[in-house]
């Protein structure tokens, strides 16, 4: 899973994308510790970067994640929410330049 982590975090769209499906994959066979100990973790470690491909493949791991990640659950969130917002400002910001 280390590899694909890496994978998530690269500016080529198809690549991460690709990284995203097989992890979302895997974790389909993780055991309930393993999702929460191990998989949860990766997603809000990809979530809380500066990086922007590592919080959109954070978005789009968050629905295997999410509904198995026990006591992270309210973490998953808050991460998600913070992402929501970063994006806004984003675009924002885009608007501003190009008006």
């Amino acid at each position: 899973m280390p590899l694909l982590e890496v994978l998530c975090t690269v500016d080529e769209t198809v690549v991460r994308e690709q990284a995203v499906k097989s992890l979302a994959k895997i974790s389909e066979a993780l055991s309930g510790i393993d999702m929460q100990n191990v998989f949860a973790q990766m997603v809000i470690r990809l979530s809380t970067t500066e990086s922007l491909p590592s919080r959109v493949s954070s978005i789009g791991l968050l629905t295997p994640c999410y509904k198995r990640a026990g006591t992270l659950k309210e973490k998953l969130r808050k991460y998600t929410l913070a992402i929501y917002v970063y994006i806004g400002d984003l675009l924002s910001f885009a608007k501003k330049k190009l008006l």
